[in-house]
């Protein structure tokens, strides 16, 4: 690879990072030169879709940037059976970069979720980068400034906390809007009664001052709705509703 020059990317994976990706990369003009991937059909499919060649074994790839979107308990494994003298990069939010015995190895974390059949823009998709050399750095940079990706320096702990708060962001915040629908379902009644509620909800965030727009029985200390609620929960979802309540409470103990 020339300094500070990324010609073509190589795709170690086949999932929604790899795919949305690939479909990025694509639109801005970027060489995908092969795609690997331990699922054969996914793998194939993404390689059709990158008319590239698609190989089960990633040390068959050829280009100046292996790009490796796997599980995080696989990075480590996968990237240290790569030639030390491969630029290599990976997508793992909370992968340590100094734990990876790989001399070219950097990350390039995307801080986004992906849905498959939603194709976002490149605009749309901080990117976090660390890498274990300057050229390297200077490498993903300009590939960023080329697919247009706002971007930004980050080392391996402050990329633990970006993905943490991702957690409790995304993850957490996707699957008590679930428990919700459940109930609902569960209870027969109507799903979409609620649905202006979480809309409204979603705009605020972004509107006003989060901590004093917390409402809720929680943030009033009511604890007879808080009481009558529990009694209506299975254990499951009690702990999760005392969990909030208490942080709730202790958040706004001095109001």
């Amino acid at each position: 690879m020339k300094s500070a020059e990324i010609s073509s990317v190589a795709i170690v994976g086949s999932g929604k990072v790899a795919n949305a990706l690939a479909s990025i990369l694509i639109d801005k003009n970027v060489q995908i030169s092969g795609i690997a991937s331990r699922n054969i059909k996914s793998g194939k499919k993404l390689s059709n879709k990158c008319t590239c060649a698609f190989f089960e074994n990633q040390t068959e790839l050829v280009a100046d940037l292996f790009l490796v979107c796997i599980h995080d308990d696989a990075v480590k494994s996968t990237i240290e059976g790569l030639n030390p003298n491969q630029q290599v990069a990976y997508t793992a939010g909370s992968v340590n970069l100094q734990e990876i015995n790989h001399p070219n190895c950097s990350v390039f974390y995307p801080l986004q979720t992906f849905t498959s059949d939603k194709k976002l823009t490149s605009d749309e998709i901080p990117i976090l980068i660390e890498s274990k050399n300057k050229e390297s750095i200077s490498a993903l940079e300009n590939l960023c400034l080329k697919i247009g990706f706002s971007y930004q320096l980050c080392d391996s702990d402050q990329r633990k906390q970006y993905h943490l708060a991702a957690v409790f962001l995304n993850n957490f915040v996707n699957h008590l809007v679930y428990l919700s629908k459940k109930q609902l379902t569960e209870e027969g009644l109507n799903w979409e009664l609620i649905q202006p509620l979480l809309k409204e909800t979603c705009y605020k965030l972004f509107k006003i001052n989060l901590y004093e727009g917390q409402t809720g029985p929680a943030r009033r200390k009511d604890l007879g709705v808080i009481e009558t609620q529990q009694k209506m929960l299975d254990q499951n979802q009690l702990e999760i509703y005392k969990a909030i309540t208490k942080s709730i409470i202790e958040t706004y103990k001095n109001d």
